[in-house]
């Protein structure tokens, strides 16, 4: 006897439902196959070449990061576009030198200072803000712009879907075991726990966003500012350091340095203080301590990165502001146009590849490229005005020659140009430096005056900027050049 007629009516119904779900499902998969990816943008306050992935004069033991770097495309030669927080900000959040925007000084309004700007350039605009207004969902936390400006000052609105100000309890160093010798030159071991550190706020937020579940792409921007003066941070992170040896790199060398460059090494002495207090050991103890504080931080959001959803649709994008010299050239800090002062991690890991792991790349690679790369990993047309270069070829080969190299500006008329192998300096007097670096690492003897060099001289000194901007002062904290505790 036959099947009843309502078994092939059920049937018939039946695989006509499976094919509309297994559709369903391609479809939905396919569309999140051809969603633009998510961006995780940590910037990190400060760090200079001292991370374990980098060949600097002192290792921190950073094994987050270098493993980070290790997925990733390591820009190894990367530099700043200024060695001073909020200019070089400004430079990387709206893709244009201090030479064509002004922006030279810190200005803390950057709302007015994008209005005002488009009076020039009228598509003058932030990454964050472009980012969501093309559909994107924007979260930061900790320092993005400089300092917390990006929430006080900007109007958060116009660029952030959410934001949040993290909060940072109050230290407690171990006395004796530390120094002070300046309001913000404080080196101390403390009695804290990680989790009293706005960098370990900042991360919690990170953890909060990457736990939703997100229908659109988004941008999660977390600035970790720990790296920043004072060094002040738990005990434990200095204990790693008890054995370190001092290599003796803040020793005579400035024979050869021109008045203005001098000039720039003596903002704030510190070098003078420390060496009369005895006190380098320390000073360094205290950097690679919050180097390591750091790196944990950074290994939280990473794992928390890796549990969630959102795992094989993120690039992560890993860069620091400015170095520190602390010791080479006799300096502690910053505002200078040594390697000491530009050079800075770059990572990027494409999580949706696995065919950049692993890969370095030496060619010299300026901070003002994030922009224009993010439009291209993203598809988002870049804005014509922007000075940097999509390293996307360079994510796929690392070993492409580039001919364009590194310019780092300190205050209007200064400028250093970094290619593969050497740097040039001039100084707004017309006086110069010039450095071999793939054989003298640490800058030490000034070629610009010898006759034999002159060839290679004048090939730098035509990347100089042919056009200098006035400075945009409108809202501006003091001179960088002058300012000894930023």
């Amino acid at each position: 006897m036959g099947k009843p007629i309502r078994y092939y009516i059920y049937k018939r119904s039946f695989l006509l439902l499976f094919f509309i779900v297994v559709s369903c499902s391609k479809e939905t998969k396919l569309k999140q196959n051809n969603r633009k990816p998510n961006i995780l943008f940590l910037s990190i306050n400060d760090v200079n070449d001292f991370v374990g992935f980098l060949d600097g004069r002192y290792k921190a033991i950073t094994p987050n990061m270098d493993k980070v770097a290790d997925l990733g495309v390591n820009f190894a030669n990367a530099h700043c576009t200024t060695p001073s927080c909020g200019p070089s900000r400004n430079a990387i959040l709206f893709g244009q030198h201090a030479f064509n925007s002004g922006l030279y000084r810190y200005n803390k309004d950057m709302q007015e200072v994008q209005v005002e700007i488009r009076k020039k350039t009228p598509e003058f605009i932030s990454l964050p803000q472009l980012l969501k207004e093309n559909g994107y969902n924007t979260f930061a936390s900790g320092e993005i712009h400089c300092y917390n400006w990006t929430y006080t000052h900007m109007h958060g609105k116009n660029e952030w879907t959410g934001h949040y100000t993290p909060k940072q309890k109050e230290m407690k160093p171990i006395e004796d075991l530390g120094y002070t010798f300046s309001k913000s030159r404080k080196f101390y071991p403390t009695l804290n726990d990680d989790s009293d550190y706005q960098s370990y706020d900042v991360v919690n937020y990170g953890i909060e966003i990457l736990e939703k579940k997100h229908e659109t792409p988004f941008f999660l921007a977390l600035g970790l500012y720990e790296g920043h003066l004072p060094n002040m941070i738990p005990k434990k992170y200095f204990d790693l350091y008890n054995e370190l040896e001092i290599t003796p790199t803040y020793l005579e060398d400035l024979d050869d340095i021109p008045p203005v460059g001098i000039e720039f090494i003596h903002n704030g002495n510190d070098d003078k203080k420390i060496k009369q207090a005895d006190k380098w050991k320390l000073v360094i103890q205290s950097y690679l301590a919050t180097l390591s504080f750091i790196d944990n931080q950074v290994g939280r959001i990473i794992t928390a990165l890796k549990n969630s959803e959102n795992y094989k649709n993120t690039i992560v994008i890993l860069w620091s502001d400015h170095g520190n010299h602390y010791g080479s050239k006799s300096k502690l800090g910053k505002f200078t146009l040594w390697e000491g002062a530009t050079r800075v991690p770059l990572i990027i890991w494409d999580l949706s590849t696995d065919i950049q792991k692993g890969r370095v790349c030496n060619e010299s690679t300026s901070l003002v490229d994030i922009y224009p790369t993010i439009m291209a990993l993203t598809g988002i047309k870049s804005p014509t005005y922007l000075d940097g270069i999509d390293l996307t070829p360079w994510l796929k080969n690392p070993q492409l020659k580039r001919d364009i190299p590194a310019i780092t500006t300190m205050g209007r008329g200064n400028y250093a140009i970094r290619t593969k192998d050497w740097r040039y300096i001039r100084y707004h007097d017309g006086s110069e430096e010039l450095y071999h670096n793939a054989v003298d690492k640490l800058e030490i003897k000034n070629l610009a005056n010898i006759d034999t060099y002159q060839a290679q001289k004048k090939h730098m000194i035509k990347w100089l900027p042919k056009y200098e901007a006035p400075l945009n002062d409108m809202n501006a904290g003091p001179m960088i050049f002058y300012d000894a505790d930023r």
